[in-house]
C-alpha cells in the first residue's frame, strides 16, 4: 500500500477503495523475475513456491479485490481469497487452474445467483472448497455448479444463511469425506426430510457432517437434524418382493404405522446373486440400531450382502435407499429395477417363493 493512501485511510474506507481499487485491478497476481521462478515482490497477491504438492500458494486475502485476479500461476495449488468483495464468479474467474487443490472464498458476499455456469468447470483437481461466510444458497443450480469437481473432498459452508438443500445435493455430497454446515438456519420440515434420512443410512462411509441442525422451527431449534422428530411416518410400505419396483407394486403395500413404531424399514438381502427386499414399519431405535449392522454387513457385491435402511416420512421407504428415487446409497448393492441396460443386459431368472404374508419373486444378478 503506498504512504499517500495510508495518510488517506482516516478520511473514510469508502475514499480509501476509490483510491485503491484501480491499482489492484491493474496488478498481476503474481510477477516473477526473469528466471519465471522468483517472485518479483510487486504483485497483488503473496506467491511461495510449493513443494508439496509441487506448484505455488497464492494469497490474496484482504486485498480489497473485486474480482478473481489476473496472472494466476498456472500450476497453483492454493489459492485464497478470503475477505473481499468478490460477489459473482463467470467462467472465466477461475480459468486455466487445473492444478488447484484448495479454493478458499470465505468471506466476500458472493451470492450464489451470481455464480455463472461453468464457473467451477475447468478445476478437476480441486479437493477442498471453502465458502463460509457468504450468501450462497443450496439450490438446484448451485448445486449443478459444484457438479464439475469429481473429486472433492472437503466442503465447507458455515454462516451462508441456508435454510434448506435441493435433493440433487446428493450427487455432491456422497463424493464428501468432511461437510462443514455449521451456523446456518435450517428449517426442519418434510423438503428436508431426505437430507435427514440421508444423514441416517450414511453411518457406514464414515462422512464426517458437522453443524447440520434446525434452527426453526421452534419445536426443533438447535436439535441436531438427524434426531428431530419433524415429519414423522404414520405410514410405510409393507411387502417382499426381488426388486424395488416388484415390491411396491405388491396389494396392499402399504402398512399403518402403530404408536410405538416411529420409523419405515429396508431390508436388501443378495444370496448367490439373488436380490431380495422386504420393506414394513418399525421402532425407530431397533430400526437405527439395524443400520448401524451395515459397516459390518453391507456391500455391493452380489453375494452375502445385507444392507438395511432406515427413514422418517410416509412412505419414505418406497425407494430401496430410503432416501430418493433411482437414488443407491454408498456400498449397497444395486436395485434390479434401477439397471439399466446395456449393449450386454443383466441375465436374470425369476423363482416364485411363497411367504407367510404375499407370493413374492426374486431377482438373480448374474
Amino acid at each position: 500500500m503506498q504512504p499517500t493512501i495510508v495518510r488517506l485511510l482516516g478520511l473514510g474506507l469508502i475514499l480509501d477503495l476509490v483510491l485503491i481499487l484501480p491499482t489492484v485491478l491493474a496488478q498481476s497476481a503474481c510477477s516473477f523475475a526473469q528466471d519465471g521462478t522468483t517472485p518479483t515482490g510487486n504483485d497483488v497477491c503473496n506467491c511461495f513456491e510449493s513443494q508439496n504438492p509441487m506448484g505455488w500458494i497464492v494469497d490474496c486475502s484482504k486485498k480489497f479485490l473485486a474480482g478473481v485476479p489476473t496472472g494466476l500461476p498456472a500450476e497453483t495449488v492454493y489459492l485464497s481469497l478470503n475477505e473481499n468483495s468478490i460477489t459473482a464468479l463467470s467462467p472465466i474467474s477461475l480459468e486455466g487452474l487445473s492444478s488447484l487443490e484448495i479454493l478458499q472464498i470465505q468471506n466476500n458476499g458472493l451470492r450464489s445467483d451470481s455464480i455463472e455456469d461453468g464457473a467451477f468447470a475447468n478445476l478437476p483437481n480441486l479437493k477442498s472448497l471453502d465458502l463460509s461466510n457468504n450468501r450462497i444458497a443450496l439450490s438446484s443450480a448451485m448445486i449443478s455448479h459444484l457438479l464439475p469437481l469429481t473429486r472433492l473432498q472437503t466442503l465447507t459452508l458455515t454462516n451462508n444463511n441456508i435454510n434448506t438443500i435441493d435433493s440433487s445435493a446428493v450427487e455432491i455430497f456422497d463424493r464428501l469425506d468432511t461437510l462443514d454446515l455449521t451456523s446456518n438456519v435450517f428449517v426442519c420440515d418434510c423438503d428436508l426430510s431426505w437430507f435427514r434420512n440421508w444423514l441416517l443410512n450414511t453411518g457406514h462411509v464414515g462422512h464426517q457432517i458437522t453443524g447440520a441442525t434446525c434452527s426453526s422451527p421452534l419445536e426443533y431449534q438447535r436439535e441436531e437434524i438427524t434426531g428431530a422428530g419433524f415429519c414423522s411416518p404414520s405410514v410405510c410400505i409393507l411387502c417382499n418382493g426381488g426388486s424395488d419396483a416388484e415390491c411396491n407394486s405388491q396389494p396392499s403395500a402399504i402398512q399403518t404405522c402403530s404408536s410405538t413404531q416411529g420409523a419405515c424399514f429396508n431390508e436388501i438381502r443378495v444370496s448367490n446373486g439373488v436380490y431380495s427386499i422386504q420393506k414394513s414399519c418399525k421402532q425407530i431405535q431397533a430400526c437405527l440400531n439395524q443400520v448401524r449392522s451395515n459397516a459390518r454387513q453391507c456391500n455391493a457385491g452380489t453375494s452375502d450382502s445385507v444392507c438395511r435402511t432406515c427413514c422418517l416420512g410416509d412412505l419414505c421407504n418406497r425407494p430401496a435407499s430410503g432416501v430418493l428415487d433411482d437414488y443407491t446409497l454408498p456400498g449397497f448393492p444395486r436395485d434390479p429395477s434401477l439397471v439399466v441396460e446395456t449393449t450386454t443386459p443383466l441375465k436374470t431368472t425369476v423363482t416364485e417363493t411363497t411367504t407367510a404374508s404375499a407370493t413374492t419373486e426374486t431377482t438373480r444378478i448374474a
